[in-house]
C-alpha cells in the first residue's frame, strides 16, 4: 500500500499522535507494542496513520499491509505479503532468510522469488510459516525498531487474521510497534473480527485507540487550510453542519463547492461520494466504474485490456480523475483515494455492465504469462460474472493453493462455495478430477486444520446422510475423520466410530490405513486411562506397521504401548519399548515430539525427574530446529515445568511457565495454567493460585472429560489450594474423584492425590468434631474415603514413589492416633521424602508435620531443630507457603527459631538463589517488598520470605545492612 500524498498540516490529531508516539517509545524501552485503531468510515484513520509514519524516517522502518475488499474468494495473505515485501525490499532476500531462522524456506510458501519452500506436512506447516515470520520481524527489530501496519482489518482474510494473532501472542522480544485499523461501524455482531478484538482486549501490550470526529473549531481550521480563506464565512458553518466532523466529507464537501460555489450541496452520503464523480466526463466515469469492479489496485496492462482504446484517451480520463483527487497512483497501479468513493461508484454500475467487466478481468488475468499466481482472482471474477462452469475449475485450483500455502480458512471457504457450484456444472467429477465425497471430507480438512471443528463436523454429517451407500473405504475414512473432530471438540461418541471405521476396513484390504487407524484408536485409550485396552490396540498396529514398514507407525505404536505398559506395573518391558520407539523415530518431526511428551511423562510418574526434564528439552529442541517451538512447544514445556518443580529448581520452572504460556495451545496450555497455580500456591499465593485455575475453569474441565490425568492433577492443586484458604467444604468435593472406580486403574495419576485427599479426610474429621452443627462429610462416607485411599496404596505397590505417597498418606491418616504413633508416622515419611523420588517440597513438607506431632508428644527441642531445618529447606527453595507455617506454628507453640549466627569474618556464605538474587538487586534500590513483588510477580509474602532468607545467608539484620553486605560480597 503507498500513503496518501499531501502536504496538509494534519488538523486536530495532536493528541492522537502523541499517543501513537509514546507507545512507539515504549516498544523500544519495554518491547512489542500494538495499538488497535478504530473509527466509523471517513473519519481519517488512514490519514493519521500515515503522518505518525512518516514522522518517524528514518527513525525507523515501516511496513504496511492493506486488507482488501475483494468477498469470500479473497486470496489469503494480502496484508501479510505486502509487509513481507517491504522488509524483505529493506533488508535483503539473503539477510531476511537468515534473519527468520531455521523455518525461513516457508516464507517462500508467500514470496516465491525468495526460492523453493521446503514441504512440511500440514500438521506443521502453518506453524512453521507464522514462526518464520515472528523470528523475522523480533531479528530485524534488534537492528532497527520496526512499525508494522495493517489497514482496513475488518477485511481481513482468515489466513492473516491467523498470523496476526500468532504474532502479537507470541512476539515477547524486539523493538517492534504494530498498529492495526478497521471501521468500527463495518464490524457488526457476528463479524469474525469480533472475536479476535475480544481476545485482544485481554492481551497484554496491546491498546485500543478510537479516532474520533473533528470538532466545530478543528471543521474550521481544516476548511481554512483546504481553502485558503481563513476567514469565518458561511461554508464553514455549513460544512461542519453537513459532515458532522468527519474529515473525508469535510474535504469532499469543500471540493464539490469550489468546483460549483453556486451549487445546493448534497444532503446525503451517497450524493456527496458520487457528486464529484457525476462532473467528470462520461468516458472518465465509465473508467472509474471498470476500475472500482476490481476491489484491488489495478495495473495499467490490466486496464488496458479492460478498457480497450486508444492509450491516449485512457490516459486523459485517468489524469483527469486524479486530478479530482478520485484516484491515486501506486507505482504503476491505479487506486481510489479513498474505499468509500470506490464503493459509491461500485453502486451506479448496472448489472450487464458489471458481468461484463468482471469478465475482462477473468480473461486478463488466465492471458498472463502465469495465470497460476492469480486462482483466487480469477475464480471470483468469474463467480461475479455468473460463469459457474468458468469459475469451477479455477475455485479448485484455488483451493489447492490455499492448501499448499496453509491458508486453511480461504480453502475451506473455496470448498463450500465449489459444493454449491457442484450440481450445476455438467461432469463434475471429471473436471474436478475428484467425486463430491472427496471435496466434502477436503472442506470439512480444511475447516478443521483452520480451528472450526465443529463446521467440519457439521459437513460430514450432511455427507453421512446424503450418501447411505458409499463405498466402505471411503464411509471408514469418513467416520475415522468425524472421530477426529468430535475429540477435538471434546465430544463423546468417537470411539465408536473408530471401531465402525475398522470393521469396514478388514486385515489385509488397506494395511497402511489400518495401522493408522489402530494407532489412533490405542493413543485414545491411553489417554482415557483404558491401558489394557490401548496395549492391545497398539500391540495390532505394531504388527501392521512391522510388516508395511511403517517406522512412523512402529515408533508410535511402541509409544503408546511403552507408555500402556508402565502404567500397568510392566517396567522393565515398558521403558525397554520406548528405547525402541526412540529408534524408530529416526528424524520424523512427528514421531520425534510424541515420544519425547510420552517418553518425559513416563519418567516424570516414575520419579526420575533429571531424564524427564532432559526428553522434555531435547523435544524442544528438535522442535526449535524445525522452526516450530512458538505453537508446539506449550506441552513440552509443561513437560519440563513439572520435573523442576519436583526437582527444586523453581526458577527454571517459572522461566519455561513464562515462555510456555506465549505458546499456548488450547489444549496443552491447560497443563501450564495448573502447574502456574501449584507454583503460586506454594510460593505462598494460594488466592492468585485459586484465580488462575478459576478463570481457566471451562478448559480445565474440556480437557479433563478427555484426559483423567488432569481431573487428578486439577483435583489435587484445588483441594491444597482450599485447605490452604480454610475452604475445607471445597476441598472435600475435590476428593470425590477418588471413589470412581477408574482410581484403581489410574494408580499412576491417583496415587499423589491420594496422599493429598488423605489430609483432607484427616482436616474434615477434625472440623467435624469441634462443631457438631457445620458437619462437612459422615462418618460413612469418611469411610469410604478412607477406604479407596488404602485400596490405590495397595494398588500401586509397583511404583517407584509407592513408598513415599503410602508413608505420607498413611502419617496424615494418623491423626486421630496417640501422639507417640502419630510422631513415628511422620518419622517414617521423612525417611521416605529423603529419597530421589520424592519432590522438594515433600521434606519441608514432612519436617513441619513432624514438628507438630513433636510439639503434641512432648518433644519441643526435636520439634524446634525440625521446624528450623524445614525453614531453611522451605528459604532456600523460595516456598513462602512452608516457610510462613513454619514460622506461625512456632509462633503458636512458642518455639524459638533464631539460631546462632555465624560471625561475619569467618568467611561462611550461603549462596543465593538466582531468585533471591533478583530480589537482592530490588532490595539494594530501595524496594519494598510490595514493590519488589510487583516487579517480579509474585506475592508480598513470597518477597518477604525472599528478604529474610537473604538477610539470614548475608548474616545480616536489615535491609541497609544487606545492600551494603550485598556490595562488598559482589553480589550485584
Amino acid at each position: 500500500m503507498t500513503f496518501i500524498a499531501t502536504n496538509q498540516t494534519i488538523v486536530g490529531r495532536d493528541a492522537d499522535l502523541s499517543e501513537f508516539r509514546s507507545a512507539f517509545e515504549s516498544s523500544i524501552s519495554d518491547g512489542p507494542r500494538c495499538i488497535i485503531a478504530s473509527g466509523e468510515a471517513g473519519v481519517g484513520k488512514t490519514r493519521l496513520i500515515t503522518e505518525f509514519c512518516n514522522s518517524l524516517k528514518p527513525e525507523a522502518t515501516v511496513a504496511v499491509g492493506q486488507c482488501l475488499d475483494v468477498g469470500s474468494l479473497a486470496a489469503a495473505y494480502s496484508p501479510i505479503i505486502g509487509i513481507l515485501r517491504e522488509l524483505v525490499r529493506v533488508n535483503g532476500a539473503e539477510n531476511s532468510m537468515g534473519d527468520a531462522g531455521p523455518g525461513s524456506t516457508a516464507l517462500a510458501t508467500l514470496l516465491p522469488e525468495l526460492g523453493q519452500h521446503a514441504e512440511l506436512n500440514e500438521e506443521f506447516g502453518a506453524a512453521r510459516l507464522h514462526e518464520s515470520i515472528a523470528t523475522l520481524l523480533e531479528t530485524m527489530s534488534r537492528r532497527t525498531p520496526l512499525v508494522v501496519v495493517i489497514e482496513d482489518l475488518h477485511w481481513i482474510d482468515s489466513a492473516s487474521l491467523n498470523v496476526l494473532v500468532f504474532l502479537l501472542r507470541t512476539i515477547t522480544s524486539g523493538r517492534i510497534l504494530f498498529i492495526l485499523s478497521y471501521r468500527s461501524d463495518d464490524v457488526t455482531r457476528r463479524h469474525p473480527l469480533r472475536s479476535f478484538l475480544a481476545e485482544a482486549n485481554r492481551m497484554r501490550n496491546i491498546s485500543s485507540h478510537r479516532v474520533e470526529r473533528l470538532s466545530k473549531d478543528q471543521v474550521y481550521d481544516l476548511v481554512a487550510q483546504l481553502t485558503g480563506n481563513f476567514q469565518s464565512n458561511i461554508l464553514r458553518d455549513s460544512v461542519y453542519q453537513r459532515s458532522e466532523g468527519v474529515p473525508f466529507f469535510v474535504e469532499e464537501l469543500v471540493r464539490l463547492d469550489e468546483a460549483e460555489p453556486d451549487t445546493e450541496l448534497p444532503d446525503t452520503l451517497r450524493d456527496l461520494l458520487l457528486a464529484r464523480y457525476e462532473r467528470l466526463s462520461p468516458e472518465t466515469q465509465h473508467t472509474l466504474r471498470a476500475l472500482s469492479v476490481s476491489g484491488t489496485p489495478v495495473s495499467h496492462r490490466a486496464l488496458r485490456y479492460v478498457l480497450p482504446q486508444a492509450e491516449a484517451e485512457l490516459n486523459a480520463q485517468l489524469r483527469e480523475a486524479i486530478d479530482n483527487s478520485i484516484i491515486v497512483v501506486a507505482d504503476d497501479t491505479y487506486m481510489f483515494r479513498h474505499a468509500l468513493a470506490r464503493e459509491a461508484t461500485t453502486t451506479d454500475l448496472l448489472p450487464g455492465e458489471s458481468r461484463h467487466f468482471h469478465q475482462q478481468y477473468a480473461e486478463y488475468f488466465e492471458s498472463s504469462s502465469s495465470p497460476e499466481k492469480y486462482t483466487a482472482e480469477i475464480a471470483h471474477h468469474w463467480f461475479s460474472n455468473g460463469n459457474a462452469e468458468k469459475a469451477f475449475p479455477w475455485m479448485l485450483a484455488a483451493m489447492r493453493q490455499a492448501h499448499s500455502s496453509y491458508a486453511y480458512g480461504s480453502e475451506a471457504a473455496l470448498g463450500e462455495q465449489a459444493l454449491e457450484l457442484w450440481e450445476d456444472i455438467e461432469d463434475a467429477a471429471e473436471k474436478a478430477q475428484l467425486s463430491r465425497i472427496d471435496l466434502f471430507r477436503q472442506t470439512a480438512s480444511a475447516h478443521s486444520n483452520a480451528g472450526n471443528s465443529e463446521r467440519a463436523l457439521t459437513l460430514l454429517s450432511i455427507l453421512d446422510v446424503e450418501q447411505a451407500s458409499l463405498d466402505p473405504q471411503e464411509r471408514a475414512r469418513l467416520f475415522r475423520d468425524k472421530a477426529l473432530y468430535l475429540a477435538g471438540l471434546g465430544r463423546d461418541g468417537g470411539e465408536e466410530l473408530h471401531q465402525r471405521a475398522l470393521e469396514l476396513v478388514p486385515p489385509g484390504v488397506d494395511d497402511e490405513f489400518r495401522a493408522g487407524l489402530l494407532g489412533d484408536m490405542a493413543s485414545r485409550q491411553m489417554i482415557y486411562g483404558n491401558y489394557k485396552q490401548s496395549l492391545m490396540l497398539a500391540n495390532l498396529s505394531l504388527e501392521i506397521a512391522v510388516k508395511i514398514g511403517s517406522r512412523r507407525d512402529e515408533s508410535f505404536g511402541t509409544n503408546i504401548r511403552a507408555l500402556s505398559l508402565v502404567s500397568t506395573g510392566s517396567l522393565v518391558e515398558g521403558l525397554e519399548s520406548l528405547r525402541r520407539s526412540e529408534e524408530t523415530a529416526g528424524d520424523d518431526l512427528r514421531a520425534l515430539q510424541k515420544l519425547c511428551v510420552n517418553g518425559s511423562d513416563v519418567y516424570n510418574n516414575l520419579g526420575d525427574y533429571e531424564r524427564a526434564y532432559e526428553l522434555a528439552t531435547s523435544g524442544l529442541q528438535v522442535i526449535r530446529r524445525f522452526g516450530i517451538e512458538r505453537s508446539h512447544g506449550a506441552i513440552l514445556s509443561s513437560n519440563a515445568v513439572e520435573p523442576l518443580l519436583s526437582l527444586g529448581r523453581w526458577d527454571e520452572a517459572e522461566r519455561f511457565l513464562t515462555r510456555g504460556k506465549l505458546f499456548d495451545i488450547p489444549r496443552f496450555g491447560v497443563y501450564l495454567l495448573l502447574n502456574e497455580a501449584r507454583l503460586k500456591l506454594w510460593r505462598g499465593d494460594a488466592s492468585a493460585a485459586l484465580g488462575i485455575v478459576s478463570q481457566n475453569d471451562h478448559r480445565v474441565r474440556a480437557l479433563s472429560r478427555q484426559e483423567p490425568q488432569t481431573l487428578y492433577l486439577a483435583a489435587g492443586i484445588l483441594a491444597q489450594i482450599h485447605l490452604e484458604l480454610g475452604n475445607l467444604a471445597e476441598a472435600w468435593s475435590e476428593t470425590i474423584i477418588l471413589q470412581d472406580e477408574s482410581s484403581l486403574d489410574l494408580v499412576v495419576y491417583a496415587l499423589p492425590f491420594a496422599a493429598i485427599a488423605a489430609r483432607v479426610m484427616a482436616a474434615v474429621r477434625q472440623h467435624n468434631g469441634e462443631t457438631p452443627q457445620a458437619v462437612i462429610a459422615d462418618e460413612a462416607s469418611i469411610r469410604s474415603l478412607e477406604d479407596r485411599i488404602e485400596a490405590i496404596l495397595v494398588a500401586s505397590v509397583w511404583l517407584p514413589m509407592s513408598s513415599l505417597w503410602s508413608a505420607i498418606a498413611r502419617a496424615e491418616l494418623s491423626d486421630a492416633s496417640a501422639p507417640g504413633a502419630r510422631a513415628a508416622a511422620w518419622q517414617k515419611a521423612l525417611v521416605e521424602a529423603k529419597t530421589p523420588v520424592a519432590p522438594a517440597i515433600a521434606l519441608p513438607y514432612c519436617l513441619i508435620r513432624l514438628a507438630h506431632s513433636l510439639v503434641a508428644n512432648g518433644d519441643r527441642d526435636a520439634a524446634t531443630d525440625a521446624l528450623r531445618e524445614a525453614l531453611t529447606l522451605s528459604e532456600t527453595l523460595g516456598s513462602g507457603l512452608l516457610a510462613d507455617s513454619c514460622l506461625s506454628f512456632a509462633q503458636r507453640a512458642g518455639l524459638t527459631l533464631t539460631a546462632q549466627k555465624t560471625s561475619r569474618s569467618s568467611g561462611a556464605f550461603h549462596p543465593l538463589t538466582d531468585r533471591e538474587h533478583q530480589v537482592l538487586r530490588l532490595l539494594t534500590e530501595g524496594l519494598t517488598n510490595k514493590q519488589i513483588a510487583e516487579k517480579l510477580f509474585m506475592s508480598s509474602k513470597t518477597a518477604s520470605v525472599h528478604v529474610s532468607a537473604i538477610l539470614r545467608k548475608l548474616d545480616v539484620s536489615t535491609r541497609t545492612q544487606a545492600a551494603t553486605a550485598a556490595t562488598e560480597r559482589g553480589l550485584i
